[in-house]
């Protein structure tokens, strides 16, 4: 695809880096080859223990669209995506993590489709995964009830700098599940979503768990998270999911009369609470 004319909307790249040396170059490689032009990235440099600002200082040096921000301390991926997003110049914001990349003509596309419909909240395409796994990555079509069960956006998605503002960003208590938490911020009100149905984000799966997967296993900080995302949008979850209370005795009768048929059981709780 063509390079699109220098004054059309600038996308705000936020890329946190943290012991990604060995892959962050693939990652700019992939900003580097966009059919559309008119970006920055803003790489934050989250008090990484390797030499990672070696490797992203000559970009800097070399391109005015790039900048580079070191935190003395490690900010966690939530803070450096919000110290990243409070330096940003752009329209459109899209978060990127360093160690995944992107497809050459996914901006111009992208934003394409934004700029022609401005009820469009938050716009993202078909993931691929690659690495230790090379498979696209399934995820549910976007719905709100759905969404509030579970997250079926990626991280890396555009949304607007001027929504980002108006719902408050990102949650700073989170130290991960960050971006389910905007998309709801985003979303509960209305807005739609729009999905590109071809790959033009790659996900990168490590052999190694990444920091904020093994935090997943941490069941106390799991159920924590999810604790303040309810409270958070507790209006949201009583109007689109329903009463707790109820929630919680149709599970105990679905249980009592599941008892011996735990596969049964598990599918009709999936049925009757995710599949909406």
């Amino acid at each position: 695809m063509s390079k699109l004319k220098q004054d059309t909307p600038l996308i705000s790249v936020i890329i946190p880096c943290y012991n990604t040396a060995e892959y962050v170059e693939d990652t700019i490689a992939s900003l580097l080859e966009q059919s559309y032009a008119n970006w920055e990235a803003i790489l934050v440099n989250d008090a990484s223990p390797d030499n990672i600002l070696a490797i992203i200082e000559p970009y800097e040096k070399k391109d005015k669209r790039f900048t580079i921000i070191n935190s003395k301390v490690n900010l966690g991926l939530s803070g450096a995506r919000i110290e990243g997003i409070a330096s940003s110049n752009g329209k459109y914001i899209f978060p990127l993590d360093s160690d995944d990349y992107v497809d050459a003509n996914y901006f111009e596309k992208a934003i394409k489709i934004l700029e022609n419909d401005e009820s469009i909240e938050v716009l993202y395409s078909d993931t691929m995964k690659f690495g230790a796994v090379n498979k696209v990555f399934e995820l549910e079509e976007y719905s709100l009830p759905y969404l509030l069960r579970k997250n079926c956006i990626v991280a890396s998605a555009f949304f607007r700098k001027s929504t980002y503002d108006r719902v408050g960003g990102y949650c700073d208590k989170l130290e991960f599940l960050e971006d389910w938490d905007l998309w709801i911020s985003i979303l509960k009100n209305g807005g739609k979503v729009h999905k590109i149905n071809e790959p033009l984000f790659f996900y990168r799966v490590r052999e190694t768990e990444s920091l904020v997967n093994t935090m997943f296993n941490d069941m106390e900080k799991y159920r924590e998270h999810h604790d303040i995302i309810f409270k958070r949008h507790t209006e949201a979850y009583l109007t689109h999911v329903g009463n707790p209370i109820l929630i919680a005795r149709e599970l105990d009768n679905l249980k009592r009369q599941n008892s011996t048929k735990s596969v049964s059981f598990v599918k009709k709780i999936y049925k009757k609470f995710f599949r909406k």
